[in-house]
């Protein structure tokens, strides 16, 4: 079931842009887009800005981002950087070429398996966005690492750049 968060920001755009947290919180940094959104919730947005918890369901995912002009996923990627560096992926999900290298599980599913299963039933977003924000930390433990707590307040910025 949708339960968005409607923030009532000043800003108001024509186009609907669904934000989604994914990860698992218990699992030290892999939460981080769960914390994330949790933030966001704190913020100010735009009134055409909905901000979901996924958590670790690739396909509750593709619902929150039903109808969308614009999907922003937040979640942790290792791509064996510094803790905290945020990457940024687009793709149109659309194109019948989805990248296979691009791995992003949602624990139930990979996401591209997801996208593929979705088409025909979920009307996508012309662009989806990932920011994936590198862990420090990925195992059975509760709440952030130091580095990635730092890190929120830039990887929220990263995600509100993306709504204008």
């Amino acid at each position: 079931m949708k339960t968005p968060y409607f923030n009532t920001g000043s800003k108001t755009l024509s186009r609907k842009i669904a934000i989604i947290g994914v990860g698992n919180l218990l699992m030290g940094d892999d939460g981080i887009g769960i914390h994330a959104v949790e933030a966001l919730r704190h913020e100010v947005l735009p009134l055409n800005v909905s901000v979901f918890s996924a958590e670790t369901r690739a396909f509750d995912a593709l619902e929150y981002m039903d109808g969308c002009d614009k999907a922003v996923i937040v979640d942790a990627y290792k791509k064996g950087g510094t803790p905290g560096s945020i990457y940024r992926f687009t793709f149109a999900p659309s194109s019948d070429v989805l990248d296979e290298s691009f791995n992003l599980s949602m624990h139930d599913i990979n996401f591209i398996d997801a996208l593929r299963a979705g088409r025909g039933i979920y009307k996508l977003p012309k662009k989806i966005v990932i920011l994936g924000i590198e862990p420090e930390v990925l195992e059975c433990r509760l709440g952030l690492s130091f580095k990635l707590n730092e890190a929120i307040p830039n990887l929220i910025e990263a995600v509100k750049s993306e709504l204008y």
